[in-house]
Formats: structure tokens, C-alpha cells, sequence
């Protein structure tokens, strides 16, 4: 049921956001839940591609999300747990998304 709920209100914020803001409002949507987690942003990305976004516009937006959420983890690592293990998070979590991003404009 939970995750129920953070899907549909994911789907609602970013489509509102999306038909108020544009494809701009859609990707701060998206960018601000990815904060809480993924799936429900990933769920709701793969039902748009194709459709309302086109897949390379969805690609772009899982990059942003999951570079967002990557670098959440490290500052939950950096306040919870080990500062030497919060900075070695930090930097596979820079590789990750440098190379996502290359990736990327290769395409």
C-alpha cells in the first residue's frame, strides 16, 4: 500500500508538473522524489517514454534522477555513518555518474 501511494503521488506531481511547467517542471518533479527513492520514478518514466516524452528525453531524466539519488546516499553516508567511507562513496558515485553522463552524449 505505501508504495502504492509514492507511485501515484509520483505520477501525479510529475504529470501536473509536467502539463504546468513543461518538460522543465517534469524534470525538477522527478529530481525532487528521486530524493525518496527510484522505483516509483523509474515505473513512471517507463510508462511515459515513447508516448509523452520521447525515450531520449527519459533517458536524460533517469541520468538526472539517479545522479540525484546516488548523491543522497553519499550525504546519508557522510551523517550516519563514516566520513572515510562517505568520500569513497562519493567517489564511485562520481565515476558512475561521469560515465552515465559520456554515455550519454555518445548516443
Amino acid at each position: 500500500m505505501k508504495f502504492a501511494f509514492i507511485l501515484m503521488a509520483v505520477k501525479v506531481i510529475t504529470r501536473l508538473c509536467f502539463i504546468i511547467f513543461g518538460y522543465q517542471g517534469f524534470i525538477w518533479s522527478s529530481l525532487l522524489s528521486s530524493f525518496i527513492g527510484m522505483d516509483a520514478n523509474v515505473i513512471n518514466l517507463a510508462e511515459m517514454a515513447g508516448s509523452i516524452i520521447t525515450f531520449k528525453e527519459a533517458l536524460f531524466v533517469l541520468l538526472i534522477i539517479n545522479s540525484a539519488n546516488l548523491l543522497v546516499k553519499v550525504f546519508y553516508a557522510l551523517r550516519a555513518g563514516n566520513k572515510k567511507f562517505a568520500l569513497k562513496l562519493l567517489e564511485s558515485t562520481t565515476v558512475v555518474i561521469v560515465f552515465s553522463f559520456v554515455g550519454y552524449l555518445l548516443l
